[in-house]
C-alpha cells in the first residue's frame, strides 16, 4: 500500500504509456511492444527521424526505438496505455544517445528521458535526463490518481533542453506497484544557502547572507507556510515544513542572460546537501 498526494506535486517533462501489443513478464510487469514497435506509438518533433534498430538493443529485447535529431530539437515517441485509478506504477527503459550535442544557448541540460501525463506539456512525472553513450536504465514512478489512461513519452531532448544525436530506447517495461491511499498532507523542505564562492570568466567572487538576512528569510518562510492551504485551494496541507541553513558554499554558476547579468546553478550540478535530502525520500517539495 502506498500513501501519496491526491493532487499533482512533482516535476513536468515527458514519457507516455499505453498497453498495446505487449509481453507479460510477471503478474505485475508488462514489456511494452517489444516485437511490434510501431503498434500504437505516436511520434512528434520537427525534422526528427524515427526508426527501429534490430542490431542495437539491450539484453533480451528484440529491438530499439530510435530518434535522430540532426539539429537541435525536441522529439518523442508517445503511447497511451490503460491504468487502474489510484494505483502506483513504475516505468523503466534502457536508453542511450550517440553523437550527442547540447544546445548550450538555452542554459538547460538535455538528453534522453521518459515521462508520463495526459499531455506532454503538463507531464506528472519523469526520469532523470541522461546524455551518455552507454546503456543506462531510466526509471520513473507515477500515481494514476483518478485516471483510467495515461500517456508515456520517450524523449530525445525536451522543450527547454534541445539537443542533437541519435537516441535509443530498448526493453520498455511498466510495473504495477500497488494501490495508493490519498492524503493531502505534504512534507516541505526549504534550504537557505548562506554562501557563494565562485569563479566566473576568470574572476573570483564571494557573497552571502548575514544573520539578519537569514532571519528575514525565516520570517518570509513562516508567512508562506500559513498561506499554503489557501493558495492551493485546500488541496495541500502542511504535514511538515523543515528549514535548514547550509553553510557549505555554492561553487558553480553559469550565465543565462548577459543583458541582465543573470546566473543560475547548472542543471547537472546540484547545490551542497540537496542530494542528501532528496535521497532521504522524506520530502514532497523542496525550496531553495
Amino acid at each position: 500500500m502506498y500513501y501519496e498526494k491526491n493532487n499533482l506535486g512533482y516535476l513536468s517533462f515527458f514519457l507516455v504509456l499505453a498497453f498495446g501489443n505487449s509481453t507479460a513478464l510477471a503478474s505485475n510487469i508488462i514489456q511494452i511492444d517489444d516485437d511490434r514497435w510501431e503498434q500504437g506509438w505516436g511520434r512528434g518533433g520537427p525534422t526528427a527521424m524515427f526508426a527501429i534498430d534490430y542490431s542495437t538493443r539491450y539484453g533480451t529485447s528484440l529491438n530499439s526505438k530510435t530518434i535522430t535529431n540532426n539539429e537541435f530539437n525536441h522529439s518523442w515517441y508517445s503511447k497511451e496505455i490503460a491504468v487502474e485509478p489510484n494505483t502506483k506504477y513504475r516505468v523503466t527503459v534502457w536508453a542511450k544517445i550517440e553523437n550527442y550535442a547540447n544546445n548550450h544557448e538555452n542554459g538547460f541540460k538535455s538528453g534522453v528521458l521518459i515521462a508520463n501525463g495526459k499531455e506532454m506539456a503538463a507531464a506528472t512525472a519523469e526520469s532523470e535526463i541522461y546524455a551518455g553513450s552507454e546503456w543506462k536504465q531510466l526509471s520513473m514512478e507515477f500515481n494514476s490518481e483518478d485516471e483510467y489512461t495515461t500517456t508515456i513519452y520517450l524523449l530525445n531532448g525536451y522543450t527547454w533542453g534541445t539537443c542533437e544525436g541519435t537516441a535509443y530506447f530498448s526493453d520498455i517495461r511498466i510495473e504495477r506497484l500497488g494501490r495508493v491511499v490519498a492524503t493531502n498532507e505534504w512534507h516541505f523542505l526549504a534550504l537557505i544557502y548562506r554562501n557563494l564562492d565562485v569563479t566566473v570568466d576568470g574572476k573570483h567572487a564571494t557573497d552571502g547572507f548575514n544573520d539578519t538576512d537569514v532571519a528575514r528569510l525565516y520570517a518570509v518562510i513562516d508567512s508562506f507556510i500559513g498561506l499554503i492551504p489557501e493558495i492551493s485551494g485546500g488541496r495541500m496541507a502542511v504535514g511538515r515544513f523543515d528549514t535548514f541553513v547550509v553553510d557549505e558554499p555554492i561553487t558553480k554558476v553559469e550565465l543565462i542572460d548577459a543583458e541582465t547579468n543573470s546566473y543560475h546553478l547548472p542543471a547537472e550540478c546540484n547545490p551542497p546537501m540537496l542530494d542528501y535530502y532528496l535521497d532521504s525520500g522524506e520530502y514532497d517539495q523542496v525550496f531553495m
